[in-house]
């Protein structure tokens, strides 16, 4: 995020990282929002293909505002993502290992999914900087667009699917009755 407001915006670099240390702030929020949402959504795919969905919103906004050069535009919208993605982690490394706690120990899934969770991290930093330095700033977040709508999908995919199996061993149950 500092870089993008210095090249993007002509921010300040140490009005950028000030801006920056923010954003953890924003992601206490998406913790929350993990704990009020899950209590009526139970499905942990759904929960986070709804997070990803605004996710996409928000990105495609970046993308059409970018040219605005909008800085409290821009940030509101990374604050959001902020906020949603921590969100996501949240469902990843805690609710579900929480909810499957009886098929897998939870610690270790907790720990084993924040693993993955890091790697993933690290990578998509590195290749996203490499994008920038070579294609630029849109370039890397249609790319973000790209894998967030795939990331959607797949969570939506895997809800219907889940929501089927427990409507087929619902009706299994009420007929042995």
């Amino acid at each position: 995020m500092p870089s993008i407001l210095k090249e993007e915006f002509g921010v300040p670099s140490s009005l950028s990282i000030i801006v920056t240390l923010l954003l953890p702030v924003l992601s206490i929020f998406g913790t929350s929002l993990v704990n009020v949402l899950h209590k009526k959504q139970k499905d942990e795919n759904a929960l986070n293909g709804i997070f990803y969905f605004i996710t996409i919103i928000f990105t495609v906004l970046i993308i059409l505002t970018l040219n605005l050069k909008s800085v409290p535009l821009t940030l509101m919208l990374f604050g959001g993502i902020a906020c949603l993605m921590s969100a996501v982690n949240n469902v990843i490394t805690s609710v579900v290992p929480l909810y499957s706690r009886d098929k897998i120990d939870s610690g270790f899934s907790a720990g084993l999914l924040n693993t993955f969770c890091y790697i993933g991290s690290t990578l998509a930093t590195s290749m996203l900087g490499k994008i920038a330095d070579t294609k630029g700033w849109n370039d890397v977040f249609i790319c973000i667009l790209i894998f967030t709508a795939v990331s959607f999908v797949v969570c939506f995919v895997s809800a219907v699917l889940n929501k089927k199996q427990k409507l087929i061993k619902d009706d299994k149950l009420w007929s042995k009755q």
